[in-house]
């Protein structure tokens, strides 16, 4: 009759529980792909040395190896590729966090904010492990990897990772009112990225007139910016890293009043 409780809503209380939350969703969401994390790492793993190796083959089918930044090949590769692979299993997988009406979230802890930063937390640890162990294997196996800016090449890396949960956030508000219009631009937009993310040529190549068509991709900034990290013999001159995270800041803010209203 005389014991006091206290509340946990406000304050430290609720941040660090909200956290705790955080942290089991985002593990939960992890898992989720196979029961035994690693496998499901090494799945993640073989998806991206296999879309390197199409690439690659790629290259080497239309002539292009040689023209495009002097140094390692593999390692223009990879950045596409990686950055690529990041941002759009981000915009899928915070499209595909749970939503208010899903069964899940009738638990009192959880809310749509914690699934949709678990989801995303989810796919930049998994995707951040997958192309450590590329990298580690190209130069355990191949040839040294030699990254000029490490800390750069990260930062781009977040980019890419960040605009594509801005991406998804936007869909995401979309989906309840257009749900056939968000699957099939999501799936035009996947395929489309293959272009116009700028993975396949060089920024600074590119004439003025080609280039407006592609600078309004915040990928293709970040693609950019992290082969200006990777290669000593490469400033990027056409990009820029701001504008991922400003345009990010912006979907991100648009897809949470979209999907709170």
């Amino acid at each position: 009759m005389f014991h006091r409780t206290r509340s946990e809503t406000g304050g430290l209380w609720s941040f660090f529980g909200m956290l705790e939350v955080i942290y089991h969703s985002t593990v939960r969401t992890t898992r989720n792909g196979h029961p035994n994390a690693i496998i499901n790492l090494l799945l993640n793993i073989t998806k991206t040395a296999a879309m390197v190796l199409a690439f690659v083959l790629f290259f080497e089918m239309i002539g292009m190896r040689g023209a495009l930044i002097r140094g390692d090949f593999i390692i223009f590769v990879i950045t596409g590729v990686a950055l690529y692979m990041m941002h759009l299993q981000a915009v899928s997988s915070t499209l595909s966090a749970a939503s208010a009406v899903d069964g899940i979230l009738l638990h009192t802890p959880l809310n749509t904010l914690v699934a949709i930063v678990s989801n995303a937390l989810s796919t930049l640890y998994t995707q951040t492990l997958s192309i450590l162990a590329v990298l580690f294997l190209y130069d355990a196996v191949f040839h040294p990897v030699e990254i000029q800016k490490p800390v750069l090449f990260y930062v781009a890396f977040l980019a890419a990772w960040i605009s594509g949960v801005g991406a998804g956030m936007v869909l995401r508000a979309l989906k309840p009112w257009l749900p056939d219009f968000v699957m099939i631009f999501q799936m035009v937009y996947m395929r489309a990225s293959i272009i116009t993310s700028g993975k396949m040529f060089v920024a600074n190549t590119l004439p003025l007139f080609m280039l407006s068509l592609f600078s309004w991709n915040p990928l293709f900034h970040a693609i950019d910016q992290a082969r200006d990290a990777a290669f000593i013999n490469y400033s990027s001159e056409a990009t820029s890293m701001a504008y991922p995270f400003w345009v990010s800041l912006a979907l991100i803010t648009l897809g949470f009043m979209g999907d709170f209203y």
